[in-house]
């Protein structure tokens, strides 16, 4: 049984909010997962298509948009 694509690309754009979200932790050792969140992103650029890209980054856009307020989602 397969993964319908769809799913992979928002879990991507998800998984990428989330290493953005760990700056809220305020810690020095969240300053590499901030660095590495676009990178779910950029894979599913490669090994899908651009639409796949633009559709995990709009998913991780919401995301922050919703936890963190319109602001922080403006900002990723």
């Amino acid at each position: 049984m397969s993964v319908p694509p769809l799913s992979i690309t928002i879990g991507a754009g998800l998984l990428s909010a989330l290493l953005y979200a760990t700056a809220a932790s305020g810690s020095v050792a969240s300053t590499l997962p901030v660095i590495l969140s676009p990178l779910p992103i950029f894979m599913i650029g490669l090994s899908r298509d651009t639409r796949s890209a633009i559709i995990a980054g709009l998913t991780a856009t919401f995301a922050l948009g919703l936890a963190g307020g319109p602001l922080v989602g403006f900002a990723y």
